[in-house]
């Protein structure tokens, strides 16, 4: 989402949207700083972080086409959570970079981190959730017009923030489980960092945290507000087509980063996939 200004307060905080209970978030969560030290700008749009927390070591991994099922050791099954054009763009992507994440600039200009292709359908599903949940942290209307949100709440707009501040969304927190050699899955998470903005721009063209703002930790209280209904009203939110499709993209990225883990070659296996 493009950064929005304000009046002068800024927020250096996380909130967590969670969609049970609190997962394992990745080594960035709850800290601007980190996702602008791995990313090489802070993304102001959505990332995936984590792997697949709670499953043993795979040994081998095939697909069952027919019930679209991951079949774990020969025994245990993982229902995709998405479509199969969507998990191997995420498995290529993650064969050759852990990265995942989109982000745009104060320019409307469109970054993805990582080998996620900026016209593929995962690139375009993190970009609108970036608007939707964007639009719900600022009070930006034209984002979720037509939307009803839980508890017909009316999000406060912040209109010209100076400086500029910018929320990442960054999903994470997925823990799974097996039950009857089912994998399942027992929580994920969003976490929403606002962050002050540098004038600098970072080598990608992105933006850069103002630190010594973000020392201040002081909230603009509209946001405040914005934020803290967020938080409360985390399952409903999730539940919604538009951020369910990037909670879901996470949960196979966080499959796909355990496989790796486990030493299954991601590249061959995409190749029995396509």
């Amino acid at each position: 989402m493009k950064p929005m200004r304000n009046a002068g307060w800024f927020a250096g905080l996380a909130l967590v949207v969670t969609a049970a209970a609190f997962g394992r978030g990745g080594a960035t969560c709850g800290e601007p700083l980190s996702l602008q030290r791995g990313c090489g700008s802070l993304p102001a749009g959505v990332v995936l972080e984590g792997e697949g927390a709670g499953l043993d070591p795979v040994k081998t991994v095939t697909y069952d086409r027919e019930k679209h099922e991951f079949v774990l050791d020969e025994k245990i099954r993982y229902a995709c959570p998405v479509d199969l054009k969507d998990f191997l763009d995420l498995l290529r992507a993650l064969a050759e970079d852990d990265r995942v994440g989109v982000s745009i600039t104060s320019t409307n200009d469109l970054i993805t981190y990582g080998k996620i292709k900026r016209k593929s359908p995962v690139a375009q599903a993190l970009f609108d959730t970036d608007r939707f949940l964007s639009g719900l942290v600022f009070g930006q209307e034209e984002y979720y017009k037509g939307i009803e949100l839980p508890g017909n709440f009316k999000p406060d707009r912040i209109v010209n923030p100076e400086p500029p501040m910018a929320a990442t969304f960054v999903c994470q927190g997925n823990l799974f489980g097996v039950l009857e050699d089912r994998v399942r899955v027992t929580s994920g998470d969003i976490a929403v960092l606002v962050a002050p903005l540098s004038k600098k721009r970072a080598p990608d063209g992105g933006h850069l945290v103002d630190e010594e703002v973000l020392k201040e930790g002081k909230f603009d209280e509209p946001v405040r507000r914005n934020l803290e209904w967020i938080r409360l009203s985390k399952a409903e939110i999730l539940k919604m087509p538009i951020p369910d499709k990037a909670r879901r993209l996470s949960e196979a990225a966080a499959f796909i980063r355990h496989l790796q883990k486990s030493g299954i070659d991601l590249k061959a296996f995409a190749k029995t996939l396509s």
